[in-house]
């Protein structure tokens, strides 16, 4: 994932991600002691929660996007800074976490930005105390299903999936139980939008879902391929498909 975020666009819309997001926080069932780690902080919507949630706990939150990192910071309140720590960080790249640091790792709508879940698999494994867990949700087998399939028509022989990653339950199961996982649980859940107006519908396609097609367009070229993906959409709505995903480290 090479392009930039607009994080200032990106907290202006209606997303689905705030629910995914308190879903996954509800499956952690906080104690409040807890140190976590959040891969993809983005803006800080699950990272507040997160703060909120821990008493003694703390959380460190990673992304790789500074402007998204600067307007966590800038949401960040006075009373929860002490439990927060916000890191840039590259997933691809080895986590600035030390060895079995942590009791939690959490992530909500990133992980399929990753190629290769491989080398992050065994990063996790690594900061990770025994009976640590690792919670995460991201887009599985048949996300965006519409949507991709207008990218292919509009762009032909142009279009590419590098950007994507949408795993099967089945092969993330097994990527995690050969990183040394237990109790590994995985499965895909439907969560399309609600129908937006058409305006917001736009701002969405070209901020949440499209960006790694549309950052280096002119305003011009933008508008004009975005009009036609949304020719080619029966609904403003976007057919997301969840892969959700819970497993721990060894004791």
């Amino acid at each position: 994932m090479t392009f930039s975020w607009n994080a200032s666009s990106y907290d202006q819309l209606p997303l689905p991600h705030e629910s995914w997001g308190r879903d996954l926080l509800d499956r952690a069932a906080l104690q409040g002691d807890e140190s976590v780690v959040e891969l993809g902080a983005g803006t800080g919507r699950d990272t507040l929660s997160i703060a909120r949630s821990l008493t003694t706990g703390h959380v460190t939150a990673l992304d790789r996007s500074t402007t998204m990192l600067s307007r966590l910071r800038e949401k960040l309140p006075k009373e929860l800074a002490s439990k927060v720590s916000l890191r840039e960080s590259d997933l691809n790249e080895p986590l600035p976490i030390p060895d079995q640091s942590c009791d939690l790792v959490f992530s909500v709508a990133t992980l399929h930005w990753l190629r290769d879940h491989r080398p992050l698999a065994r990063e996790v494994a690594r900061v990770l105390k025994p009976g640590g867990r690792f919670l995460f949700e991201c887009g599985g087998a048949g996300n965006i299903a519409h949507v991709r399939a207008a990218l292919r028509s509009v762009l032909g022989t142009e279009y590419s999936e590098a950007h994507w990653n949408f795993p099967q339950p089945a092969d993330e199961r097994e990527l995690l139980r050969r990183c040394g996982f237990q109790h590994v649980e995985a499965h895909l859940r439907e969560s399309p939008t609600p129908p937006m107006d058409e305006a917001t519908f736009r701002d969405y396609l070209q901020t949440v879902v499209l960006g790694p097609y549309t950052s280096e367009m002119t305003p011009t070229d933008l508008d004009a391929f975005i009009s036609e993906i949304r020719r080619h959409l029966v609904r403003p709505v976007v057919d997301y498909v969840r892969l959700e995903v819970t497993a721990s480290h060894p004791s």
